[in-house]
């Protein structure tokens, strides 16, 4: 089959890769959304993901739970974009 055969429309606009989310904090009117700081969160979400009733928060994730404080430290340090 001809490629042209198959074209749904004209040719496609020139177009620029997007550039990457910036690390910026987004207020709103109850609630802010900040990038993470392991240094400045990481003591409250490690606390939230122990105790009872913790399990349910791993069960869709990638990785976790951590064991320990230092394990989940290291999951924050990873890189990220």
């Amino acid at each position: 089959m001809d490629g042209d055969s198959r074209r749904l429309g004209g040719e496609a606009p020139v177009w620029a890769a997007a550039s990457l989310p910036q690390r910026i904090t987004l207020e709103g009117r109850w609630v802010s959304v900040a990038p993470l700081d392991p240094t400045s969160h990481g003591e409250a979400l490690y606390q939230m993901t122990q105790g009872p009733g913790a399990a349910e928060l791993w069960l869709y994730l990638f990785d976790g739970p951590y064991p320990d404080r230092d394990g989940f430290d290291r999951s924050l340090d990873v890189p990220r974009i």
